[in-house]
């Protein structure tokens, strides 16, 4: 494999990276562009990471059936804390 200046060039998404270093070289990659253009991105990149949706299938029966379990919790809750407050009062 020949080295050349251009092969270290930086690309245009490597801006704002931490891992570049001072002289302006990627401290992670010898080859930082062809990441970019080869396979779309940097793994080591620590700027501009977004996270994936689920782009899962929710099952509308189990979705409607965790909404009132939470509900119930939340009624079970006020209610013990109107008893508690109750017997303070007494």
């Amino acid at each position: 494999m020949e080295l050349r200046a251009s092969n270290l060039e930086l690309h245009e998404k490597c801006v704002g990276c931490d891992r570049i270093t001072s002289i302006g070289l990627c401290g992670m990659y010898l080859e930082p562009a062809k990441l970019w253009t080869k396979f779309g991105g940097c793994a080591g990149r620590t700027h501009g990471i977004f996270k994936e949706e689920k782009k899962g299938f929710v099952d509308p029966l189990k979705a409607s059936k965790k909404a009132a379990k939470s509900k119930a919790k939340k009624e079970h809750k006020e209610k013990v804390a109107k008893k508690l407050e109750r017997r303070d009062i007494r």
